[in-house]
C-alpha cells in the first residue's frame, strides 16, 4: 500500500520539496507526457509545471523527450534517487571537517568514582584486570608503606599482583626515600617492572596511578582507606607528563 506521507518526508530530506515530489510523481505513474497533458492531470497551469520541471531535471530526476516537434517528459527510474544520497554523502565529506575544525571543545568533564572502603576497591582491581591488554603501561606515584593495604588484605593483593605479573604489565613505580621503603620493596617488588627513588614524595597518606584515561588516588587511613577515580584524558594526560618528569630526575 503506497504510503504518501513516508513518501514524501523521504524525498523532502533529499531536498525535494512537496510541490517538485507531487510532479515527480505524476511523472512516474503518467509516463512520457507533454507539459500540458501534466498540467491538466494535477489540476495546475502550465506556467506552475514550467517552473518546477528545471530542478527536476537538474537533480536527474526527469528526462526530455522528442516526439517529433513536440517535447516530453517521463520520470527516470525511482533507483536514480541513491544517486542523490550519494551525491549528498560526497558534499559531507567536504563539508564535514571545516565545520569540525570550527567547532568549540567544550572543556572536558571529569567522570569520578569513589570506592569508601578497601573491600570496595575490590572492583576497581577487577575491572583493571579484566580490561588490560598484555604489555600495557602502569604508573603508579606510592608512599612506600604496605600496612594500610596489602597487609589489610595480603591474600586478595597477592593474587592481583600475580596476575599483573602474568599479564606482563609495564609497572612503573615511583617510590619515596624513606626506612619504610625497604619493606615495601622487599613483600612487593617482584611485582614491579622497575622502581626509582625520588625525594619529592607524593604524600605521606595518598597515592596515586595512572592507567589509560583513570587517574587514581588512595588515601590511606587503615580500614578508612578509600579510592576516587577520576576519568579525564585531559587530566591523565597531564599526569602522566608530570609522572614521567619526576620520574627522569629520579635515583634508580
Amino acid at each position: 500500500m503506497r504510503d504518501d506521507a513516508l513518501i514524501y518526508e523521504t524525498l523532502n530530506r533529499l531536498g525535494i520539496n512537496r510541490s517538485h515530489a507531487k510532479l515527480y510523481l505524476q511523472f512516474l505513474g503518467e509516463g512520457a507526457a507533454t507539459i500540458a497533458q501534466t498540467a491538466r492531470q494535477l489540476n495546475t497551469s502550465r506556467q506552475a509545471i514550467y517552473l518546477l520541471l528545471p530542478t527536476l531535471l537538474d537533480r536527474g530526476l526527469v528526462k526530455e523527450v522528442r516526439h517529433g516537434k513536440r517535447s516530453l517528459y517521463q520520470a527516470l527510474p525511482p533507483s536514480q534517487l541513491f544517486a542523490l544520497v550519494e551525491d549528498l554523502k560526497a558534499r559531507l565529506d567536504d563539508v564535514v571537517p571545516a565545520l569540525t575544525n570550527m567547532q568549540t571543545v567544550p572543556d572536558e568533564v571529569p567522570l569520578v568514582t569513589i570506592y569508601a572502603t578497601p573491600l570496595a576497591m575490590r572492583e576497581w582491581y577487577r575491572h583493571f584486570l579484566e580490561n588490560i591488554t598484555e604489555g600495557e603501561e602502569f604508573l603508579l606515584y606510592d608512599s612506600g608503606n604496605i600496612d594500610n593495604w596489602y597487609k589489610l588484605d595480603s591474600e586478595f593483593y597477592k593474587n592481583y599482583m600475580e596476575q599483573q605479573v602474568k599479564k606482563q604489565i609495564h609497572l612503573l613505580c615511583l617510590l619515596p626515600e624513606r626506612k619504610k621503603t625497604s619493606e615495601f620493596i622487599r613483600e612487593v617488588g617482584w611485582s614491579i617492572s622497575e622502581y626509582r627513588f625520588t625525594s619529592q614524595p607524593f604524600a605521606k597518606s595518598v597515592e596515586q596511578w595512572i592507567w589509560r584515561d583513570e587517574v587514581c588516588y588512595q588515601t590511606i587511613q587503615g580500614n578508612a582507606t578509600n579510592m576516587i577515580v577520576l576519568k579525564s584524558k585531559q587530566l591523565a594526560e597531564f599526569s602522566k607528563k608530570q609522572f614521567m618528569e619526576i620520574w627522569a630526575q629520579a635515583k634508580k
